[in-house]
């Protein structure tokens, strides 16, 4: 099964990629993190890369009860291979790359996004913040930085 956006929203489909190695513990909580977007029309592509912990089962159980998402199970290619077999699969307009021991914002894929909408920009940055599961909330910056030129991308 190939996960798909819904055809009939009007909001560009994103793609999520996400790979996956030997994170079962967190798995749950960033996928959960991802399907529950303000921004609905997603395309998610988990990548288990060769776990051995019990992960690739978690992702297939995720993905039986949201057909928005696919897992992918390839032998062991590092983060940049698993990235871009995910790459190879995402069928959106926009992607953005979680690891699948992050969590993100409700509203993530959405600012990033109306970001890209807002400044007609085929790139969104952003940083990160580290989760303290003690006191979990989201810190937000709004700053916006528009980079027009090859010279400005390159210092990032």
């Amino acid at each position: 099964m190939t996960a798909k956006g819904d055809p009939g929203d009007p909001r560009p489909l994103v793609s999520v990629i996400v790979p996956v190695h030997n994170v079962r513990n967190f798995v749950v909580e960033c996928l959960a993190s991802i399907t529950t977007q303000t921004h609905r029309n997603l395309q998610i592509v988990v990548v288990d890369d060769g776990s051995t912990d019990g992960s690739g089962e978690t992702c297939d159980q995720l993905g039986a009860s949201d057909p928005r998402i696919e897992v992918i199970h390839q032998a062991n290619a590092g983060l940049s291979g698993a990235r871009n077999t995910g790459l190879d699969r995402a069928t959106g307009g926009y992607v953005t790359l979680v690891d699948g021991d992050d969590l993100i914002a409700p509203d993530f894929v959405a600012t990033l996004l109306a970001d890209c909408l807002a400044h007609d920009a085929d790139l969104a940055v952003t940083g990160f913040v580290p989760f303290d599961h003690e006191h979990p909330r989201f810190r937000v910056e709004e700053t916006v930085e528009v980079l027009r030129t090859p010279e400005e991308l390159e210092q990032l």
